[in-house]
């Protein structure tokens, strides 16, 4: 996940830099699917993650799971 998250801010510290740049529109999009995929897959890893957790955790764990990721914002529903 850790790599993941670095191809990601790279994708995106690229398309920040293409924006100011004299890049064609279409190598933009091309980079701005790039990080959407990243994104993605991100976000499957944690979604990943999170249920590999859950089938762990007795059902009083998965109470107080939920609650420190409510309060980190991260809201396993969405």
């Amino acid at each position: 996940m850790v790599q993941r998250q670095k191809n990601l801010h790279s994708a995106q510290q690229e398309l920040v830099n293409m924006m100011v740049g004299t890049d064609a529109a279409e190598v933009i999009r091309s980079q701005q699917q790039q990080v959407v995929q990243f994104r993605q897959e991100l976000g499957e890893l944690r979604f990943e993650s999170m249920l590999a957790i859950r089938e762990i955790l007795t059902p009083e764990q998965r109470q107080k799971f939920a609650q420190i990721m409510q309060s980190k914002g991260e809201n396993p529903e969405h």
